[in-house]
């Protein structure tokens, strides 16, 4: 094994390890903390790896990470630009107004 590739074994954790799994959770956390990517590429990417982390058992990883996710929520949501809200429903229907 040539000395760089020593380097590299050693630098990232073996996939499917704790150390790996808190590796990704770092990771998620500082791709939400990112301003300078577009929101919606950091949450997918977070969403992603939540999935991944669920998927391979480390389910203590996976919640503290949507629990970075969910609080950094308000960020990462599309902008209210074309008058709908998240929900598909538009803002003049909204209010419990009248009723029919």
């Amino acid at each position: 094994m040539t000395e760089s590739a020593k380097e590299l074994s050693t630098a990232f954790p073996a996939f499917g390890s704790k150390d790996w799994a808190n590796y990704l959770l770092r990771e998620g956390i500082h791709v939400l903390q990112d301003w300078d990517r577009e929101p919606g590429s950091r949450a997918l990417e977070v969403l992603c790896t939540i999935e991944l982390l669920e998927q391979e058992g480390f389910c203590w990883q996976a919640r503290t990470l949507r629990s970075w996710l969910h609080k950094y929520w308000n960020d990462l949501r599309p902008s209210d630009e074309s008058g709908l809200r998240p929900e598909g429903r538009s803002s003049d229907q909204e209010g419990g107004g009248a009723s029919e």
